[in-house]
């Protein structure tokens, strides 16, 4: 497995990443679904508009756009090839004071691995899934 540092900025957990070269924050999200870009920090990409809509908090919709991505890598981790949704993030990088937040690690991003995380020593460890079955 593989074992990265992260640091807590008002209980949420940042770590640093990179997106087509350009490194940064992102926001270790379990709870979304699929690593999500920052589109402050993303101009230089090209916008996929309307590829469906996505519920709000509030109960409405919101048209879903999403940038395509060569290389997300987080340490060893390596994803090529992704369609990443991306979100106006940039009330929360202000909220949390650490630029540039490029965005959210989301499910997608660590679905094949099991996590753990070590609260004291502030480290997640990714190990792949199929390091835990039996031959």
């Amino acid at each position: 497995g593989e074992t990265f540092s992260y640091e807590v900025v008002k209980k949420l957990m940042l770590v640093q990443a990179e997106v087509d070269g350009k490194k940064g924050y992102f926001l270790f999200d379990t709870g979304a679904s699929h690593l999500t870009l920052n589109q402050t920090h993303f101009t230089d990409k090209k916008l996929i508009k309307n590829l469906g809509s996505t519920r709000t908090a509030v109960g409405g919709t919101e048209a879903l756009h999403a940038m395509k991505v060569n290389n997300f890598t987080w340490g060893k981790l390596v994803h090529h090839k992704l369609l990443a949704p991306v979100a106006d993030l940039s009330a929360l990088e202000k909220t949390l004071e650490r630029a540039p937040l490029l965005g959210l690690i989301g499910y997608n991003i660590i679905k094949n691995h099991t996590i753990y995380l070590d609260y004291s020593r502030q480290t997640i460890t990714l190990s792949c899934n199929n390091q835990f079955q039996k031959p």
